[in-house]
C-alpha cells in the first residue's frame, strides 16, 4: 500500500500519519487502501459494521511445536506465499472463497522485531516524545 492521503494521488508523509489522531489515521489508511485488495479489509475493520474473523488455530511453541518450528523466522514473502496457498486450499476444501489477504499468519520474525523510531503523542499535553520517555511538564 502506498502512503496516499487523498484520491488525487498526492502522497503524504508517513510522519503525518503517525501524528494524526485515531480518526485521522483511519481516514488516511482507508483512502490509501482504495482500489487495492486491502480496501475490503479496511471496510471490515473500520466500516460501519465490523466483520472480523476470529483465531482459527494457534501453533505456538507450547500448542503446536512442529508447526511453529516450520513457520517461525521465515521471511515475510514466504509467509505471504504460505498464506495464499493456505487460502486456496481452504477455499477448495470448503467451497467458500477465502481471500488470501484476509488470512493472517502471525509468526516470529527472521531477526529482531522491527523497531520504529516514531515519536509517541501525549494527547493530554499536545506534545510528541520518543518512546520510553516522558514529556517534560509544563
Amino acid at each position: 500500500m502506498h502512503a496516499e492521503t487523498n484520491g488525487s494521488g498526492e502522497a503524504g508523509r508517513w510522519e503525518d500519519w503517525f501524528r494524526d489522531d485515531p480518526a485521522g489515521f483511519v481516514a488516511r489508511l482507508t483512502a490509501a487502501a482504495q482500489r487495492t485488495p486491502a480496501a475490503s479489509l479496511c471496510d471490515e475493520l473500520f466500516g460501519p459494521r465490523r466483520r472480523l474473523y476470529k483465531r482459527l488455530a494457534q501453533f505456538g511453541p507450547a500448542e503446536g511445536g512442529e508447526t511453529h518450528a516450520l513457520i517461525a523466522r521465515r521471511p515475510y514473502d514466504w509467509l505471504v506465499a504460505c498464506g495464499e496457498e493456505l487460502a486456496a486450499r481452504l477455499s477448495d476444501r470448503t467451497g467458500v472463497r477465502i481471500e488470501p489477504e484476509k488470512l493472517l499468519i502471525d509468526a516470529p520474525p527472521v531477526g529482531l522485531e522491527v523497531e520504529f523510531r516514531v515519536d509517541v503523542r501525549d494527547a493530554s499535553r499536545g506534545r510528541y516524545r520518543p518512546p520510553g520517555k516522558r514529556c517534560a511538564s509544563g
